[in-house]
């Protein structure tokens, strides 16, 4: 049976550990991440938290409420250590609160969702890290190689553990300078999980340097047991001239070699970073954005 619990009478401990065993790996989840991304979310359980599934919201104009996925997060859905199915999803969307008649709700890879269900599939792109890493490595695009020789060339070098701040002023320097929607609420928040996640072990800030010791790239990745996450990113002109991101992924990847798990991109139905990422040789993956938009409920 499923049930609806307020935010406030969530049992914490059932709720993160039913989250630390799905197989997934994702970190969205958990209590203390929604709380830090979310204003309000109350959520659904399935029996003594078998299986679970957020539900974010807010309301527009102050009177209809709607669900959406915050900033900073990807995946949500439906977590739990069994394999979620088609009947599962269908149960659970069926016990979504009626007053919700906005829906726009991103699953994970890991929900098995019903085509019946109107859904659009969004792509990310993801690659074994049970491989080793000249495994990984003789998948590269030519493109990609021509990049690492790039980096080499130019001297580039990486410092793992950099300053969040110095990902975030690159960024905010260049592709933010593009983004017009991109406020000083998104670089606060930006920060915030960054800081958060180090503060927990969860993470790390990568960065490129040139020969004049001056960032060109640099990343933040987040990772759990089962999932590294290329979270947030960025880099200059010089940085994209001269292989920087590449090579930083290229270090993180030789890292996580022969680890187990995945390493997630996170991303991007971007055609120039979708591209950029199936160079390395990942492998496509889908999830479903559940969109709805009406008074009566579609039929499940």
């Amino acid at each position: 049976m499923i049930q609806l619990i307020a935010q406030e009478n969530l049992d914490e401990e059932k709720w993160d550990n039913c989250i630390r065993r799905d197989p997934s790996g994702h970190f969205y989840a958990y209590h203390w991440y929604l709380d830090m991304v979310a204003k309000n979310w109350d959520v659904l359980v399935y029996g003594d938290y078998e299986w679970v599934m957020p539900l974010v919201y807010n309301k527009k104009w102050g009177l209809i409420p709607y669900l959406y996925r915050p900033y900073g997060v990807q995946q949500l859905g439906i977590f739990g250590e069994e394999k979620v199915d088609e009947k599962i999803v269908r149960s659970f969307i069926s016990a979504i609160p009626r007053k919700y008649i906005h829906r726009d709700m991103y699953f994970n890879v890991g929900n098995a969702f019903p085509k019946e269900i109107k859904h659009i599939l969004r792509r990310t792109y993801e690659i074994d890290l049970q491989d080793s890493y000249e495994t990984i490595y003789g998948r590269y695009h030519k493109q990609t190689l021509r990049n690492l020789k790039r980096a080499d060339k130019a001297g580039l070098t990486i410092l793992e553990n950099d300053s969040p701040d110095v990902l975030v002023r690159l960024f905010r320097n260049n592709r933010g300078a593009k983004l017009s929607n991109f406020t000083e609420w998104h670089y606060g928040r930006m920060k915030q999980i960054i800081y958060t996640l180090i503060y927990r072990k969860m993470g790390s800030v990568y960065s490129v340097y040139d020969e004049r010791n001056a960032v060109c790239a640099s990343a933040f990745v987040a990772f759990t047991g089962k999932r590294m996450v290329f979270l947030f990113s960025g880099q200059d002109d010089y940085g994209r001239n001269h292989g920087g991101l590449t090579k930083l992924i290229d270090n993180m990847l030789m890292q996580g070699a022969s680890r187990g798990g995945v390493f997630d991109f996170e991303g991007s139905d971007i055609p120039g970073l979708e591209e950029f990422y199936q160079r390395f040789g990942a492998t496509e993956r889908t999830y479903a954005n559940y969109r709805y938009w009406g008074i009566g409920l579609m039929n499940v």
